[in-house]
């Protein structure tokens, strides 16, 4: 492989590793109304409207099938724990029990 070729191999991977970062618009747009502290905790991570839509769809799909998929990205994974939080919180609220107990805080 020559060196323009290799440089050039290694300048695609930087731009395809590059992700825009999700606003808070988008994360309204793909979560709905959600607390701010936690849209600060997810915009923090940095992750693309991408990211956050694959998270999403991961957590959705375990909550249906019970079956974990694996996640693309770090920043999907961080997602994937902050919503996962997040969904736990409202099901406990609404008397729901998900996965084991909790120890108390």
């Amino acid at each position: 492989m020559s060196a323009a070729v290799a440089l050039l191999a290694r300048a695609m991977q930087a731009v395809q590793v590059m992700t825009i970062p999700a606003t808070a618009d988008d994360l309204q747009e793909l979560l709905g109304d959600l607390d701010e502290l936690v849209v600060e905790r997810i915009l923090e991570i940095g992750a693309s409207a991408e990211e956050v839509a694959e998270a999403l769809a991961d957590v959705e799909e375990e909550r249906q099938s019970g079956k974990r998929r694996e996640v693309i990205s770090a920043r999907a994974a961080e997602v994937r724990a902050i919503l996962e939080d997040v969904l736990l919180e409202e099901d406990e609220e609404a008397g729901f029990a998900m996965g084991p107990p909790r120890a108390p805080a």
